[in-house]
C-alpha cells in the first residue's frame, strides 16, 4: 500500500480509493475542473436541504434473485489498533455513526449491517492474510459492536455463500478501491460485492433515489451517454442488482424510488453533466431494464459550492418531474 497517496490527515482508519491495481499510486482520470458527483453530493450540501446520501455495498442471491441479508460498509487500515475505543473512534470520524444509525433503520429486518476493515497492506495470496467484519447490533440506546478477526478464505467463504454464483472477471479488473478487491476479482471466482454509488433519502429516512455515477472518459458529447451502451452489456449483472435492490426497496416502504444514471465527462472539453432515468420491470425472477427521461446539465466549477447546490436541485427538479409524469 502506498501510504502517502493514502495518508487523510493521519487517520488509521480511511475510505477506499479507487487506483490501479498494478499500481497504487496511480489514479483514475478525474475532470480537474468540476470534479466528482461524490463532491457535488457531499454531506454538506444535501444537509441544506434536509437530505441525506449513503454508499454501501450489498449482495444479490443469484439463485432467488433476492437481496440479501447483509450490507457491507468498507474502509481500509493504515495502520494497526489495539485500542478497541481508538478503534471505534477512528470509524466514526470516517463514517458518521449518526448516517450508520439511519441505514440500520432503512434495512431494519431486511439486512444486518456490517463493516469490513481491510489492512490492505497483505499479500492476499497468503492463507495467514485478514480482515475484520464488524457487526452493527444496536445503535439504540447505546453502540454496539460484534467484530471479528477473519481470513481471507473465510472471507472468500462468506461471498459464496451470500451470492450463490460463481462469477469470474472476464477482462480481469484494472482498478479497484482496494488491492483486496482487485485480488477477489482477478484471482478468484467470488469478487467484492458490487455497490450502491448513492442511495438518496429523507429526514424520515425513507430513500426516494437510487443514483449510479457512470464516468464517460471519451471523447465523444455526453449526451450520446445512455443505457444502452452499458446494458445488457457489458454491465448486465450490475444493473440487475441495482434494479433488485431498487425493487426489495420499494416494496418495504411502498414507494417509488426512482433509479438515475448520472454520467460525467472526464475529458475537460464537455462542459456538461447528464441524468438519465432506469426504467424496471421485474416479473418473478425476469428482469427488464429500459431508458426513460433524462436531461443534461452545465458542470459545476470544482470547489464552487454554490454550484454544486445547483447540481443538486437540478436532481431534485428531475426527480420531481418524472416522478410525478
Amino acid at each position: 500500500m502506498n501510504k502517502k497517496i493514502y495518508k487523510e490527515k493521519n487517520r488509521k482508519i480511511i475510505k477506499p480509493i479507487s487506483a490501479k491495481c498494478s499500481d497504487r499510486s496511480n489514479l483514475p482520470k478525474k475532470n480537474l475542473k468540476s470534479g466528482h458527483p461524490e463532491d457535488w453530493l457531499s454531506s454538506n450540501i444535501l444537509s441544506q436541504l434536509n437530505l441525506y446520501g449513503v454508499s454501501f455495498d450489498f449482495f444479490i442471491n443469484w439463485e432467488t434473485k433476492q437481496l440479501n441479508n447483509e450490507i457491507w460498509i468498507k474502509g481500509l487500515l493504515i495502520d494497526d489498533i489495539t485500542d478497541i475505543n481508538i478503534f471505534l473512534k477512528e470509524m466514526d470520524s470516517v463514517f458518521n455513526f449518526k448516517t450508520i444509525k439511519q441505514i440500520v433503520q432503512i434495512f431494519n429486518s431486511l439486512a444486518d449491517i456490517y463493516f469490513i476493515i481491510i489492512p490492505d497492506n497483505q499479500d492476499w495470496k497468503s492463507n495467514n492474510s485478514y480482515l475484520y467484519k464488524i457487526k452493527v447490533n444496536s445503535f439504540s440506546k447505546r453502540s454496539s459492536f460484534t467484530i471479528n478477526k477473519i481470513t481471507i478464505n473465510n472471507f472468500i467463504d462468506d461471498i459464496k455463500k451470500l451470492t450463490k454464483k460463481s462469477i469470474r472477471s472476464g477482462k480481469g479488473l484494472i482498478y479497484g478501491t482496494s488491492l483486496l478487491e482487485c485480488y477477489l476479482a482477478n484471482n478468484t471466482d467470488s469478487p467484492y460485492p458490487g455497490d450502491a454509488d448513492m442511495l438518496l433519502f429523507n429526514n424520515e429516512n425513507i430513500p426516494f433515489l437510487l443514483l449510479e455515477f457512470k464516468k464517460h472518459t471519451k471523447e465523444t458529447e455526453i449526451e450520446k451517454q445512455n443505457l444502452n451502451n452499458y446494458y445488457p452489456k457489458p454491465d448486465n449483472l450490475k444493473y440487475q442488482r441495482l434494479s433488485i435492490l431498487k425493487h426489495t426497496l420499494e416494496q418495504r416502504y411502498k414507494k417509488t424510488l426512482l433509479f438515475c444514471v448520472i454520467y460525467y465527462p472526464t475529458q475537460q472539453h464537455i462542459l456538461k453533466w447528464k441524468i438519465e432515468e432506469i426504467k424496471v420491470n421485474i416479473n418473478n425472477t425476469n428482469i427488464e431494464l429500459f431508458s426513460g427521461k433524462s436531461d443534461t446539465f452545465f458542470l459545476p466549477k470544482k470547489d464552487n459550492y454554490i454550484q454544486y447546490k445547483e447540481v443538486l436541485q437540478n436532481i431534485i427538479k428531475f426527480y420531481n418531474i418524472t416522478n410525478h409524469k
